[in-house]
């Protein structure tokens, strides 16, 4: 019995769905996963710490295929079948990166938002706080002004009140 590239062929095709239900079986515990939003106290660093982390327990977690002793045929059919295969997955990686790189800046993009947006509410907090500092400066004096008018007028009566005193004691 010779092993022919159809028997190549079905026995890539099992693999291949081996492959893909591992896949799938990684997704759905990927989508399992908790969500959490990140902390603003999180840095860049921090964040590529945890993207390292999953990349390495997903590596881990996807077993390495063993490879057969297959008899590998010498033709150009096979050799430009896997050539196309290539080519096609490094179009899906290089889609891929194209699209992880995108939401990178789109990150970056909200990060840049977000530090403006903060120095802004900081610009605003201390506009109002030297808004309240120069009102409270200005009703102080007010206050002091008032004060001083006041202790003025009972100076004033006290004055008065103590030249009657002393007028009537001395007349009677």
């Amino acid at each position: 019995m010779e092993y022919t590239l159809e028997d190549a062929f079905e026995t890539l095709k099992g693999k291949k769905a081996e492959l893909e239900k591992n896949i799938d079986d990684l997704i759905n515990k990927i989508s399992n996963n908790e969500v959490f939003a990140l902390k603003p106290s999180s840095s860049l660093e921090d964040v590529k710490m945890k993207q390292d982390r999953l990349q390495e327990s997903l590596r881990n977690e996807i077993q390495p295929v063993e490879s057969a002793d297959y008899p590998i045929l010498r033709t150009s059919a096979l050799r430009l079948e896997v050539i196309t295969e290539m080519e096609v997955d490094i179009n899906n990686m290089q889609e891929l990166l194209n699209s992880l790189q995108q939401k990178l800046s789109d990150i970056q993009e909200d990060i840049a938002y977000l530090k403006n947006k903060k120095n802004g509410l900081d610009k605003m907090k201390e506009a109002y706080s030297d808004n309240v500092e120069i009102f409270s400066n200005k009703t102080y004096e007010k206050e002091v002004v008032l004060t001083k008018r006041i202790f003025k007028e009972v100076k004033e009566d006290l004055v008065s009140h103590k030249i009657t005193i002393f007028v009537t004691i001395f007349i009677t």
